[in-house]
């Protein structure tokens, strides 16, 4: 990669649009297909993607790096949580394997493999394993980034953790368990992915600008892994395929990174986060009043991306302004 600033990959914010609302609809069952859950492996290595950029054009230290992680994720992040905890507290039912669980899910630690893992707002394993991981592969590059062998740690790791999920259950990624008592499957499968995404931004970025067949592919691979998805293909499989998509997205003149300029998948991006943070609340809304059962799926399914992407604005917006009064009093 060339040392310049690195410009936006808008085809990875179309990514990331799409495959939320996929994600949206496995939680909410309106397309309840097992494979689809492999949407998130998207979000993984988007993230180690951006992270090497991060780590390669602005050199922040590890502490500066995980303060403004927290700064960024978790006020919203425990806005919700209090939400979505409220239902459980009135139903006199919290639903933690041990009673200090609830403590990790309220630092983003419910999914790294500390005893009593797991919490009430489930998807969010994602951010945890995205919170801590992503902060010790920072660490490990800000202090071995420079070295030439790094690239081998890299992909030993990216391998061996996959060769080991596989020998453990050939037939899915989601596996919820240790491998012994060290080795906890959804972390280091996370921890995996992100490494995916470093080494396609620290080999790959940029390389592929003039390969004219590349143009088309990506949309081409997009609706393959889509479809794949629905299928009864390998979950390996399709992680390879997908890979291969999100290699070529970093062709400038793909086809997706103009369709990540529209308009309309960009204010879909402002609410992204908050989308994926708190669409398990609308959907236990929705299962709470029996919703789903009183119109067809995909009526249902519209009438869900809808309410969570109302929400998220309605939501955004309030936060927003709350964050610039407290700036405009501390100033």
């Amino acid at each position: 990669m060339d040392n310049t600033k690195v410009k936006r990959n808008y085809a990875f914010d179309f990514l990331k649009v799409w495959f939320i609302v996929l994600i949206i609809l496995h939680h909410g069952l309106v397309f309840n297909k097992e494979q689809l859950y492999i949407a998130v492996e998207v979000f993984f290595i988007i993230s180690g993607y951006l992270l090497y950029n991060t780590y390669f054009f602005k050199k922040k230290t590890p502490l500066v790096y995980l303060y403004e992680r927290i700064c960024r994720l978790w006020p919203k992040y425990i806005i919700i949580f209090i939400l979505i905890l409220i239902p459980h507290l009135i139903k006199g039912n919290l639903g933690y394997s041990k009673p200090y669980s609830i403590v990790w899910e309220i630092f983003m630690l419910q999914n790294i493999g500390l005893p009593g893992s797991g919490g009430i707002n489930y998807p969010l394993w994602y951010i945890s394993v995205l919170f801590v991981g992503g902060s010790l592969i920072y660490t490990f590059l800000f202090f071995l980034g420079d070295k030439k062998y790094i690239s081998y740690i890299e992909l030993i790791i990216i391998f061996g953790v996959y060769i080991l999920m596989y020998c453990h259950n050939p037939n899915t990624l989601e596996q919820w368990s240790y491998v012994g008592s060290v080795v906890y499957l959804p972390f280091w499968r996370g921890i995996a992915d992100m490494l995916i995404g470093v080494y396609i931004s620290s080999k790959y970025n940029g390389h592929t600008s003039n390969i004219e067949l590349l143009k088309y592919l990506d949309v081409v691979m997009l609706i393959l892994v889509t479809i794949a998805m629905f299928s009864k293909l390998s979950a390996y499989f399709i992680l390879v395929v997908l890979t291969i998509m999100l290699l070529i997205s970093s062709n400038p003149s793909s086809s997706l990174q103009h369709l990540g300029k529209n308009k309309i998948i960009k204010f879909l991006l402002m609410h992204e986060y908050t989308a994926y943070l708190s669409h398990a609340l609308i959907i236990d809304f929705f299962m709470f009043f029996e919703i789903a059962n009183k119109m067809p799926k995909l009526l249902y399914g519209l009438l869900l991306l809808i309410s969570v992407l109302l929400f998220s604005v309605v939501f955004d917006f309030i936060f927003n302004c709350i964050e610039n009064f407290i700036k405009i009093v501390r100033k």
